[in-house]
């Protein structure tokens, strides 16, 4: 493969107000990294790519971007995503093919969450519809496929993206976590009219399986996307998740070319361990051996921003990203700068969400 060992984002600000700023980062040399980005090129990138050229999902992309309640410039924030999310609940209580399944008796807004003692476990409630709506890749639920309308599929899908986001921004809010990142995901709906691909999958392998580091990620990391459903352990044991099922719980299995860039709040360096006593005390409580590698525990590193091509410090790159609210291109490029894989997304997520709808 061509010298590709260089991965970037260009992130733009979709009202134009500030100029676009490109992310450049250093690829990993182990296993899972090289893994990664022979995946992301043959399936996304290269020209006559598996995905037909399928789009970023750019209403799944930005997470923990609100900083405060009343930051409501940003345009996905809490408000306006619970009114998304409790639309995406009517198109699956309006279905007649799901009426055995039952009425969604849940419903959101802004202010609950901002007064509620327990906002996650409203988060965690509409996650398991949810998980019981769509079942695993591996073991799949009979009622996605019961759904008379595509309109109810979408709203399915659109519980667990919107669950996460509403998560994502509240954490940002109240501090309470290291947030601010974004899901380089393919899985979203198109805006041509061609039929929606079906990502492929390639299992991880025990040599991937070392390269899983148990640290938290940091500014400028991207790591492996999860690319299943349910909760990793991790994530079910923060959210105190009482009403997953245990078998939505993993982890990650498999490896698409898909994910994810850290923009945490956080200087670079610092370290944090992803598996606390508490954390090591609940996965044996459930079942799990902390030991086991497949479950892989902490994030698997694939690429880090390189500040020092950058010419700048991790802050003012931060300050830079923050100012966007839109991923506009992504790629590899040689040592000399020259791009080599690489696909412009000049859409928003509004363009993609009315496409969505309308369609439905």
């Amino acid at each position: 493969m061509a010298d590709t060992d260089r991965f970037y984002v260009t992130l733009r600000d979709v009202e134009g107000t500030n100029d676009p700023f490109t992310v450049l980062y250093k690829v990993n040399d182990h296993a899972l990294a090289q893994f990664w980005k022979s995946c992301i090129i043959k399936q996304f990138l290269e020209p006559g790519n598996m995905s037909y050229d399928h789009p970023i999902e750019k209403t799944f992309m930005l997470q923990g971007w609100q900083t405060s309640w009343e930051d409501t410039e940003y345009t996905r924030n809490v408000s306006v995503l619970c009114d998304m999310l409790n639309e995406s609940i009517a198109y699956i209580n309006d279905d007649r093919g799901l009426q055995g399944y039952g009425k969604i008796d849940l419903h959101y807004t802004a202010e609950m969450l901002q007064d509620h003692n327990n906002f996650q476990d409203m988060m965690n409630q509409i996650h398991h519809h949810f998980e019981k709506l769509i079942g695993q890749v591996w073991d799949p639920s009979p009622w996605f496929h019961r759904c008379f309308t595509k309109k109810a599929q979408y709203g399915i899908h659109q519980l667990n993206n919107l669950c996460h986001e509403i998560e994502g921004n509240i954490h940002s809010i109240q501090g309470k976590v290291h947030t601010g990142g974004a899901f380089l995901s393919f899985n979203g709906p198109r805006l041509d009219d061609e039929p929606r691909f079906e990502i492929t999958r390639w299992d991880l392998k025990p040599e991937h399986y070392e390269c899983f580091e148990e640290r938290n990620p940091e500014w400028g990391d991207i790591t492996a996307y999860y690319s299943q459903l349910g909760k990793r352990h991790i994530e079910a044991f923060m959210d105190q998740d009482e009403h997953i099922d245990k078998k939505n719980i993993s982890g990650i299995r498999y490896m698409t070319g898909e994910c994810i860039l850290s923009f945490r709040r956080d200087p670079p360096g610092r370290n944090w361990p992803a598996i606390s006593p508490e954390f090591r005390e609940w996965l044996v409580k459930h079942g799990w051996d902390p030991e086991d590698k497949t479950l892989a525990l902490g994030a698997g590193y694939l690429a880090h921003a390189d500040l020092e091509k950058m010419g700048m410090d991790w802050d003012e790159a931060d300050n830079l990203v923050k100012r966007c609210d839109d991923i506009y291109e992504i790629g590899f490029m040689d040592t000399d700068g020259n791009k080599k894989f690489y696909r412009t997304f000049d859409y928003t997520w509004k363009d993609q969400h009315r496409k969505a709808v309308g369609n439905l």
